[in-house]
C-alpha cells in the first residue's frame, strides 16, 4: 500500500490528503505551523470555477503598469529581488498566451465542484452553499464588456451570468453598495464557504479517516530513490513511498535541491472584518478597487490587495489602511471602527497564472501541487483529484501538460 507524505497542511494539502485516503493510501500530513494556516484561512471564501482565469493577460499587464505609474494599482511591489524580477518578466511573456492558459485552468476548475461533492458524500461536514456571485463595476460599459467575455467562454449546460443591472437594480440587491457602483451582474452556480471552518472540516475529515497530521514540524529536506522517499523534518525523518509537496510559496525551496526550479513569488493578500448596517447577502466583487466582500455571520470580511514581497508572511498594517481607503467610496453603512481580524496570507503566484502539478523525479516518487495564485480554495478539490490519480496510478481527467513543473 502507498504511504504518501503530504508536505503542507493548507487547503491544497488537506484536500489532497483526504482524497488520497479515500483512494486507500496511507497518508501523513506534515505542517510547519498549524493546519489551515497560510493563505487558506483568511481568503474570500469563494469556490468559483466558472470565474477562474489566469492572472497574466494583456489587459491585466496594461492596467498593472498604468496603475503602478499612477500609484493606484492593486499590485504593490515591496522589494525587487531576482525571483520577483524573473516573475515579472515571465508574467509579461505569459500575458501573450492568455487564451492557452484560460483553456488549461478552465479544464482543471471544471472538476472542482464534482470533486467537492465526492468528498461530501464520503463525510466532509462543512457548510457549503450555492451562491450567486455579484460582480460590480464603475460603469455599465465595463460590466457589459466583462459579461460578454464570460458568456463567450461559458461552459455548456451551466446557467449563464445574469443581465447587466444598473445602479438602482444592484443597490436593491445589495443596499451596502454606494453610488460609486454604477452597474453589475449576478453569476449563478458558484459556491460559498466560510474559509476557517472549511479547512478545519478538511482536517477533521482527514483525522477521522486515519490521516496522520504532524503540526509544528518544519520540513528541512526531501530525499527520494527508486523505491521510497524520506522527508526530513525538525521532529525527525518520515519515510514513505511517495511525497506530495503542497507547501504553497515555500514549495519552491523544498524542490530546488532536487533539480527543479519553480518560479513562484508570494503575492500577499490582506483581509479584515467589520460590521455593517446592511451586510452583503452573497459574495460580492468590487471590480473598481479590486476588493471582495464576504458575509461571515454577523460580520463581513473585506479582502484585497496584492503585494509582491520576498518575505512571504510579513504583515504590513499600511496595506489594511489602503484597502479600507479604497473600499470606503463603494460601501455604505460600514462601522469602520469595528475593524478586526486583520490578516495576511501569501498567495503563491506563478508567471503563467497556472499551478504546478506533477511529478518532479524520473521515478515518480516526488510530486508537487503548488502555485494556485488566487484560486487555492477554488482549485483545491480538483487538484486533490488529479494528484490522487497521478500518485495512485490512474490517468487524470484533464491534460496536465500545461501544469508540468519545470526542471532547472
Amino acid at each position: 500500500m502507498a504511504h504518501v507524505i503530504v508536505v503542507g497542511g493548507g487547503v491544497i494539502g488537506l484536500a489532497a490528503a483526504c482524497t488520497l485516503r479515500m483512494r486507500g493510501a496511507d497518508v501523513t500530513v506534515v505542517e510547519r505551523g498549524r493546519i489551515g494556516g497560510g493563505a487558506s484561512r483568511g481568503n474570500a471564501g469563494q469556490i468559483c470555477p466558472d470565474l477562474a482565469v489566469p492572472l497574466p493577460s494583456p489587459k491585466v499587464l496594461r492596467d498593472t503598469l498604468t496603475g503602478l505609474v499612477r500609484g493606484r494599482s492593486p499590485l504593490r511591489i515591496r522589494a525587487v529581488d531576482g525571483d520577483v524580477l524573473r516573475f515579472l518578466l515571465g508574467f509579461a511573456a505569459a500575458s501573450r498566451h492568455y487564451e492557452r492558459g484560460l483553456a488549461a485552468i478552465s479544464s482543471l476548475a471544471a472538476l472542482s465542484i464534482p470533486a467537492l461533492r465526492e468528498m461530501q458524500a464520503h463525510g466532509l461536514d462543512t457548510p457549503i452553499s450555492e451562491a450567486e456571485y455579484l460582480e460590480t463595476f464603475g460603469s455599465v460599459a465595463d460590466a457589459e464588456a466583462v459579461r460578454n467575455a464570460l458568456v463567450a467562454r461559458w461552459p455548456q449546460g451551466r446557467a449563464l451570468p445574469g443581465p447587466v443591472l444598473d445602479h438602482d437594480e444592484v443597490a436593491r440587491i445589495e443596499p451596502m453598495l454606494s453610488d460609486a457602483v454604477r452597474a453589475g451582474f449576478l453569476v449563478p452556480g458558484q459556491l460559498s464557504i466560510m474559509p476557517g471552518r472549511f479547512v478545519e472540516a478538511l482536517g477533521a475529515f482527514a483525522l477521522r479517516d486515519g490521516v496522520a497530521i504532524r503540526e509544528g514540524a518544519h520540513t528541512i529536506s526531501v530525499e527520494a530513490d527508486a523505491a521510497s522517499v524520506t522527508v526530513n523534518t525538525s521532529n525527525g525523518p518520515i519515510r514513505g513511498t511517495h511525497v506530495l509537496v503542497a507547501a504553497g510559496v515555500w514549495s519552491a525551496e523544498l524542490v530546488r535541491p532536487l533539480g527543479v526550479r519553480l518560479p513562484m513569488v508570494a503575492g500577499k493578500g490582506f483581509s479584515f472584518s467589520v460590521t455593517m448596517k446592511d451586510p452583503p447577502q452573497r459574495p460580492t466583487m468590487l471590480q473598481g478597487p479590486h476588493i471582495a466582500t464576504l458575509p461571515l455571520g454577523d460580520r463581513t470580511r473585506i479582502s484585497g490587495c496584492m503585494v509582491l514581497d520576498p518575505i512571504p508572511d510579513r504583515f504590513d498594517a499600511e496595506r489594511i489602511e489602503e484597502i479600507t481607503g479604497a473600499a470606503k467610496p463603494y460601501l455604505r453603512g460600514v462601522d469602520w471602527s469595528s475593524r478586526r481580524d486583520e490578516w495576511v496570507g501569501p498567495r503563491p503566484l506563478t508567471p503563467t497564472g497556472l499551478p504546478f502539478l506533477g511529478a518532479i523525479d524520473r521515478n515518480a516518487r516526488v510530486f508537487v501541487a503548488a502555485g494556485h495564485n488566487m484560486y487555492g480554495v477554488t482549485l483545491a478539490p480538483a487538484t486533490a483529484r488529479v494528484m490522487a490519480d497521478l500518485i495512485c496510478g490512474s490517468a487524470p481527467a484533464v491534460d496536465l501538460a500545461p501544469f508540468a513543473p519545470r526542471s532547472s
